[in-house]
């Protein structure tokens, strides 16, 4: 059987010079200037969860893994994380 898991708290990575502010998983994040991760797989490496592992969606649309973790983040965008977890 697979299930999901909400990916939880973590850090930002390294990126953009303004302050952002995204909503992870329902909670919102404030990033400071210099903090705020520049794309999706920055802000799944700064979460510390292997991007093999995950399936993310960005403002409701489904992120294609082969093209789209290098999507850019913006200011306000909405992420949902799911880590796929097996077990019986």
């Amino acid at each position: 059987m697979i299930g999901v898991e909400t990916i939880g708290e973590g850090t930002s990575g390294r990126g953009r010079k303004e302050q952002m502010r995204l909503k992870v998983n329902g909670e919102d994040r404030d990033f400071p200037p210099g903090e705020a991760p520049e794309n999706l797989a920055a802000l799944i490496h700064s979460l510390g969860i292997d991007q093999d592992l995950v399936v993310a969606e960005v403002n409701g649309d489904i992120v294609r893994r082969d093209a789209g973790i290098s999507r850019t983040l913006a200011d306000g965008d909405c992420i949902e994380i799911v880590r796929l977890v097996g077990g019986g």
